[in-house]
């Protein structure tokens, strides 16, 4: 049990990023408008998966002829299709005038938190940001901005050898990582 932690704490990082490298993509596949709370989509989805599951041991059990595996398929595959049509239409002929507004408003609450020094609160609002909107070319020009700055700052700390100040240069890239939907940022060396 202790090497089993112990074991989870080592790899608590490599763990972090290959989870958020299938969440993030899959919440994205089952996001269909801000009306729909993402936990419903996500049950959905475990319970069409639960029936194949179910499925596939009543199958087995009591020795059912496999065609019947057809039907839960079916169900999974009709439920993501529908969901990745009604996605595609509402982003397309709905679009969202109040994405547009919770965008400017994470953006500017991030750009507000930079200016406070409050890093780990602007790194969440540049990520909530990103996801509202990642297309948006603000983000792309205060990341170059900020990949610049962090650039800058480590340079500086490494040439003046003060590494107590390297955390300034890598909240920089960490607020690039968030602006551009990078999982892991740079860090200053």
């Amino acid at each position: 049990m202790v090497v089993a932690i112990f074991a989870i704490y080592i790899l608590r990082t490599p763990l972090g990023i290959l989870s958020s490298m299938f969440f993030m993509p899959m919440d994205k596949l089952l996001f269909i408008s801000h009306s729909i709370p993402p936990v419903i989509m996500w049950a959905l989805l475990g319970i069409s998966i639960g029936l194949i599951y179910g499925s596939y041991i009543a199958i087995k059990k009591y020795k059912l002829n496999f065609k019947l595996l057809l039907t839960p398929v079916g169900i999974l595959v009709l439920f993501i299709s529908l969901t990745l049509l009604t996605s595609f239409i509402n982003r397309k002929w709905f679009p969202n005038k109040g994405l547009t507004a919770a965008f400017e408003n994470a953006y500017s609450k991030g750009i507000l938190a930079v200016e406070k020094e409050q890093y780990g609160v602007a790194a969440n609002y540049f990520r909530e940001a990103y996801q509202l909107d990642s297309e948006n070319s603000k983000l792309s020009s205060l990341a170059t901005i900020y990949k610049k700055m962090a650039d800058e700052k480590c340079e500086q700390y490494n040439s003046a050898n003060k590494p107590d100040l390297k955390y300034i240069p890598n909240a920089y890239y960490n607020f690039t990582a968030a602006l551009t939907g990078k999982f892991v940022p740079d860090v200053c060396n």
